[in-house]
């Protein structure tokens, strides 16, 4: 639940009758709020009271009613950045698919470069979007994320050594596992935290369970072959994995439709 503030009501009238998902709304909130509160501030330094300021602040902003058709007409379909950003991010994992074997281990091209990766974004979209994103609370993020993390720290600790695991951990190359090696996971993890470090705990925690639940789950998959059984499929279905959430969570959907638009006039 967002933190109460001085202007949520005010606010809550405006977007809540507006056909816009949880997480749309969410971002619209937050943004509403901080051009409210510079409002009031500015109104502030002028002399204004508290009360008086935010007065002030709301009744530039406008009455409510008007400002949700503005809203609604000027919002882009969710379906429509959603589509864009899933195709562009399908496209970036099946090119890395095609060209990163050949550069890291001077694979010859085969069909499985294409075929794997194509079944795995399948995977990796119905498990995204119909299970992991299902999972939005706080705590209950915070709670998977230790757990998820902790029981694969453990298993590469119980498998490597924890020296070994320490030596992995910092040691930044890029070889037959492609992205899937312990550093790099951990890189790529650092640069969504980096992402994601100005929208507060909450928004942490959720991406941070969204990455790792993932990986994870690919991971322990390829363990038990479910899948795969070959070298290549095992290190193609990870590195697929890795690719599509971190693109999910480093991709704002309405850059996407909105350079899309940009390219086309």
């Amino acid at each position: 639940m967002a933190k109460e503030t001085e202007f949520t009501d005010y606010v809550r009238s405006v977007i809540e009758a507006l056909s816009l998902n949880p997480e749309e709304k969410e971002e619209l909130r937050e943004e509403l709020e901080q051009h409210l509160r510079e409002l009031m501030t500015h109104f502030i330094e002028q002399g204004q009271s508290k009360r008086e300021a935010m007065k002030l602040a709301k009744e530039q902003f406008g009455d409510p009613e008007q400002l949700r058709p503005e809203f609604q007409k000027s919002h882009i379909p969710s379906w429509k950045q959603y589509l864009s950003k899933e195709i562009l991010i399908w496209l970036i994992c099946l090119v890395a698919a095609s060209v990163g074997p050949s550069l890291l281990i001077n694979a010859h091209y085969t069909l499985l470069f294409i075929a794997g990766p194509l079944m795995f974004l399948i995977i990796c979209t119905l498990l995204y979007q119909g299970v992991i994103q299902r999972i939005r609370h706080p705590f209950v993020c915070i709670t998977m994320f230790l757990l998820l993390y902790s029981t694969f720290t453990w298993d590469m600790i119980q498998y490597h050594s924890f020296k070994r695991f320490i030596e992995e951990f910092v040691t930044f190359r890029l070889g037959g596992e492609g992205l899937a090696a312990i550093s790099i996971i951990h890189l790529l993890w650092g640069g969504i935290l980096l992402r994601f470090f100005n929208k507060g705990w909450r928004a942490l925690a959720r991406v941070s369970y969204e990455y790792w639940a993932m990986f994870i789950i690919a991971f322990y998959t390829m363990k038990a072959e479910l899948i795969t059984s070959s070298a290549e499929g095992q290190v193609l279905l990870l590195n697929t994995v890795l690719l599509y959430v971190f693109f999910q969570l480093m991709i704002e959907s309405q850059i996407v439709l909105k350079i899309k638009n940009k390219i086309k006039h």
